[in-house]
């Protein structure tokens, strides 16, 4: 019996990367996933279970759990919830010694191995980010997201329409202030939004010819430096706000590329030409003004999103 269930809320149409989302599922059989949705048509499969509610009966099921009113009128609102999983969904846990939440833009590596490598029974919560996290499955730990930290509480993240990154920003401030084991090693690919060519967001080193693929149930980097090549494995690969990433492999979900124009047959290890096709460099000042761009977009975003609000705000008075 697997030890270990990931979670992953998902209202409304499926992404068109969902096939290789739910093949490199199948391919971690030590792993259970259980994929609550209201999209229908799909069987139990192996390690993959099927929950199937309205977004309304998902919101009606945390009320009764955490005993508050809650605000959940858009999809992405769930992932604030991620911390409380423990708590909501504790009658479809029992069994397991962790669980977990993830999103669904990403393709899983092999986890079992990253998990055993690391350890990851020394840690109340192994790795940082919402993309993927695991809890350990124990009543106190299921109750910490109700502690109190230097951001905002429970109540004041679940009580609003607003996206809080409750399951980034409060939680990891909850474990780190209270001194609870946290895993939060980058172990994993998370891909930058604000370029097209795939780089690795945040710190994380990044080289003028990279290229990410999928080989055998692994995820990995290769890249050249000074002219010799590396070979790098991740547990998972995040392509996060890339939605139209489409499905060129035609089923064959073994070997594959993984671009920002979609997943393509890895039909060589030519990787200098492959690279030069599916993720080549443009140079520094093309690359300094997607970011540029990126970030003035990112500004008008917030700044209609706070005009919005603003207006709700007036007209409810």
């Amino acid at each position: 019996m697997n030890q270990i269930c990931i979670i992953c809320v998902y209202f409304g149409k499926f992404p068109s990367n969902f096939e290789i989302w739910y093949d490199s599922c199948l391919k971690n059989k030590k792993i259970d996933f259980l994929l609550i949705t209201d999209q229908n048509g799909y069987k139990q499969n192996q390690n993959i279970h099927f929950i199937y509610m309205t977004m309304n009966e998902f919101k009606n099921l945390i009320i009764k759990k955490i005993g508050i009113d809650v605000k959940l009128e858009n999809p992405r609102k769930c992932c604030d919830y991620r911390p409380a999983y423990g708590v909501i969904l504790q009658d479809y846990l029992h069994q397991y010694s962790y669980w977990g939440s993830c999103d669904m833009d990403l393709v899983f590596g092999d986890i079992t191995s990253f998990l055993e490598k690391y350890s990851y029974q020394d840690y109340d919560k192994f790795l940082p980010l919402g993309h993927l996290t695991l809890y350990r499955n124990t009543l106190e730990n299921n109750e910490r997201y109700k502690l109190k930290c230097s951001t905002e509480d429970y109540i004041e993240a679940f009580s609003t329409d607003d996206n809080m990154i409750f399951d980034e920003r409060s939680i990891c401030n909850i474990y780190d202030e209270y001194n609870f084991p946290v895993f939060k090693k980058r172990i994993f690919a998370d891909i930058s939004p604000r370029n097209k060519r795939f780089l690795l967001g945040g710190k994380d080193v990044n080289y003028k010819e990279q290229i990410f693929i999928y080989d055998k149930g692994k995820v990995f980097r290769i890249y050249f430096f000074n002219n010799k090549m590396y070979k790098e494995e991740y547990l998972y690969i995040h392509f996060q706000n890339r939605s139209k990433m489409k499905d060129n492999t035609n089923g064959k979900h073994d070997n594959y590329i993984i671009s920002y124009a979609g997943f393509y047959p890895l039909i060589n290890e030519d990787y200098k030409m492959l690279i030069q096709k599916f993720n080549r460099y443009q140079g520094y000042i093309y690359e300094k003004l997607e970011l540029k761009v990126a970030w003035i977009k990112r500004r008008k975003k917030n700044l209609i999103k706070r005009i919005k609000k603003i207006r709700n705000q007036n007209g409810n008075k």
